[in-house]
This record gives structure tokens, sequence and C-alpha cells, in this order.
């Protein structure tokens, strides 16, 4: 009976929201019916719950989501169910444990550990072991700290260089934020300054990828 309206809902969240998301949904709306008796209502609630003390991700998810759905009006879900998950207070893992621990598996490259890894990529490179794509995707996410996914909705035109009136080119890179609910495609950059050594090699890949297109017979403009 809940099919209809969870394809409707998790359409709503593909279009709106990161693919990590919804899949987080998708997982959360499983675990739910695959654990009660695929009925949504407060008893399956609360048996739910007391099935996942101590780790409540999939409730956090399923939260917004059963939210969304009266919302929206869809058949299958009533009041008293989101007026319960509303009045919980429920908890996850602890966010952050691995940076704020400084794990040495799970937390976060040493300043040793950074630099190592910037040289044997560059070294890796000139033995012709990386490509010139995967040496910049490297190089931004470590740079910027930004998502895989952001970098996927870059455009040449993100890469500029900007003269200044003393004569010194500043460089930068405009890299569009996560899609946000209600925002659209690429609404929304962050600026990141760039050195001209890590402009000149994004540089040289963007006039690659517009070589490769024009090749293909199209005209380019940034």
């Amino acid at each position: 009976p809940y099919r209809n309206s969870v394809r409707k809902l998790l359409g709503h969240y593909a279009s709106t929201f990161s693919g990590g998301s919804t899949l987080k949904v998708a997982t959360a709306l499983n675990d739910f019916f695959s654990s009660t008796s695929g009925e949504i209502n407060t008893i399956q609630l609360i048996n739910f719950k007391s099935l996942s003390e101590g780790n409540q991700e999939s409730l956090q998810s399923l939260r917004p989501f059963f939210r969304r759905w009266l919302n929206f009006g869809y058949p299958g879900i009533t009041g008293d169910v989101v007026a319960m998950l509303d009045g919980w207070r429920l908890t996850g893992r602890e966010r952050g444990l691995a940076i704020k621990s400084l794990n040495p598996t799970k937390g976060p490259l040493s300043d040793f550990e950074y630099t190592s890894f910037n040289e044997q990529l560059i070294f890796s490179y000139e033995m012709g072991e990386t490509s010139l794509y995967d040496l910049c995707a490297c190089m931004i996410i470590g740079t910027t700290g930004r998502r895989p996914i952001q970098l996927t909705h870059l455009k040449c035109g993100d890469l500029i260089s900007v003269p200044a009136r003393d004569g010194v080119t500043n460089y930068f890179l405009h890299i569009p934020r996560a899609k946000q609910e209600g925002g659209a495609f690429r609404d929304e950059f962050k600026t990141y300054r760039l050195k001209l050594e890590m402009w000149q090699i994004l540089e040289s890949h963007k006039q690659k990828v517009l070589r490769d297109v024009s090749a293909l017979g199209y005209d380019l403009s940034e």
C-alpha cells in the first residue's frame, strides 16, 4: 500500500538532495520495513525504536522523510506517526569522532602523511602512472576538502585568473556547493584562491578538455 507514495518521495529526494542522502533514506526505509510488520504506525515505530537503541540513524533519516510524506498529502502516513517521531530525541553515532581523536587509521592525515601523499602523487603523474584528470581531482579534494560529487559539477569557466592593479595575477577556482533542498544545479559557489603551481596544473587539464571537445566538432565558449 505504500509503494507509490514511497516511489514519489524517493523521486523527490533524488531530484532535490544528493545521491548519498537518497540512498541513506532508502536504506533506512528498508531497515524499518524489514524489522517490523511492514506497517507504518505508532506501534511499529516504537518497536523499531527499541531495536535501534544506541544507534538511531535510521530514525533520524525517517523523521524528515515521514514529515514530507505527510506534508505532501500522499496516502500511507498519519499525523500521529510524525508527531511521535518529532517528540523523540534521537541519537546516532558520534560525528567526527575519528577526526577529534586523531584516529591513526580512520582519522585525518598528519602533516607528514599529507606531504608524502602529494609528493607521491606528483611522482606518479610524472612517471605516467596517474592521469592528468586524476591528478587534478586529488589536488582539488586535498586542497579544498570538497566532496567528489562537487567536482563533477565543475565547468571549465570555474577556473579563472584575475589581474590585479599591482600587476600581480590572482588565481581562483569557483566550486559549486552540493545541491540543497530547493536549490538549483550550480546555484551557489564557494571560491578558493589557488597558488600559481596548482592553477597551472588545472589550466593544463582545462585546455586538454577544451581541445578534446573541440575535436568532436563542437564550438565552445566559457
